[in-house]
């Protein structure tokens, strides 16, 4: 994939998020929901909070990009977590909206499957 494209796909995460802030749930390597988490869209830049209120940062631009890619292949099986750790500390968050914001949008049968 092309960094434009990259690029593209993550500007279309942010603006999904940005109008629905709110709770979403990361995703395991089985498909299954795992912990939730809040985004929200602050300036352009996605903030992600636990459920203590404890807010774990922000997602990188550069990060995403280097990510996404991972995710592909997570999906088909491969173990990525050693790979992925090495990018950003936490990984889960970027897949859970990547699934929820992207994925989940691109695919009819998956509209009924809720983030929280």
């Amino acid at each position: 994939m092309e960094t434009q494209e990259l690029r593209e796909i993550w500007n279309e995460i942010k603006k999904f998020v940005e109008l629905n802030p709110g709770w979403y749930r990361t995703r395991l390597k089985d498909g299954q929901s795992g912990v939730p988490f809040k985004a929200e869209n602050i300036r352009g830049r996605i903030r992600i909070t636990i459920r203590s209120g404890k807010i774990i940062g922000y997602l990188k631009d550069d990060d995403f990009l280097a990510l996404y890619p991972l995710y592909l292949r997570r999906e088909k099986g491969e173990a990525v977590s050693g790979e992925a750790g090495k990018v950003n500390w936490r990984p889960i968050y970027f897949w859970g909206l990547i699934f929820w914001a992207y994925v989940r949008k691109r695919k009819p049968e998956m509209q009924a499957a809720s983030p929280c």
